[in-house]
């Protein structure tokens, strides 16, 4: 099995499972190049332990194929990585609803981390503390975020930008939405893949909305 292949079967095997997009913007690293790798057009990367962490694998089996895939609780990280990346934590126990349904929020955290860069958080105001990850379920604002995109919430940003997607909680009926303030004050709540049937809410109503955060990044 050559690099590539291995760093194929690594993404397929995450839970949930992680895109090309999603891996090459984790790691600074360019679709057209992760490609490459992945077809064995390009034998390496400088980008092989960003990878191996983000992907929860040994760098050693990624890079050689040799010892276990994963990587063990207790296993230290290579301190040049710890200076270099942050990691926000994924919350799989309150699954944000994308579609009607209902769903309980127990906002459980797991054991499992994405891996940005510290400058990219930096650069774009946000703190990995105060971000979490979360699966979407319903492709209700397909084709910009679908069943079972990952999308991280900033928890310190709630103020309304038209157009923008946000995680609401309507007590706990959790949603992922489109938000934007018509002209006489109405807020608009929009599925992006039927915005006609925006719910408009006014007034109080709009005080008993939970805006959780702003989507700041989605992966697929």
């Amino acid at each position: 099995m050559t690099v590539g292949e291995r760093i194929k079967s690594a993404r397929k095997a995450h839970t949930p499972v992680v895109g090309v997009k999603q891996l090459a913007d984790a790691v600074g690293l360019a679709v057209s190049t992760l490609y490459d790798l992945e077809r064995g057009e390009q034998e390496s990367s400088t980008k092989l332990h960003a990878i191996a962490e983000f992907l929860g694998v040994r760098a050693r089996w990624l890079e050689t194929g040799s010892g276990p895939m994963r990587v063990e609780q207790g296993d230290l990280l290579d301190a040049s990585f710890e200076d270099k990346y942050d990691r926000v934590t994924v919350v799989r126990g309150a699954m944000l609803s994308g579609g009607p349904g209902r769903v309980s929020w127990e906002f459980e955290e797991v054991d499992r981390h994405f891996a940005f860069r510290r400058q990219w958080l930096a650069d774009k105001g946000l703190r990995a503390d105060r971000c979490r990850i979360y699966q979407v379920a319903g492709d209700s604002n397909a084709p910009y975020i679908r069943n079972e995109d990952v999308v991280m919430i900033n928890l310190d940003d709630r103020r309304v930008v038209d157009g923008e997607f946000y995680g609401l909680a309507f007590g706990d009926d959790l949603r992922v939405k489109q938000l934007s303030f018509r002209a006489d004050g109405a807020l608009r709540v929009i599925s992006a893949a039927d915005p006609d049937k925006a719910e408009i809410y006014r007034g109080q109503e709009i005080e008993a909305i939970n805006i959780i955060g702003r989507v700041a990044w989605r992966g697929g």
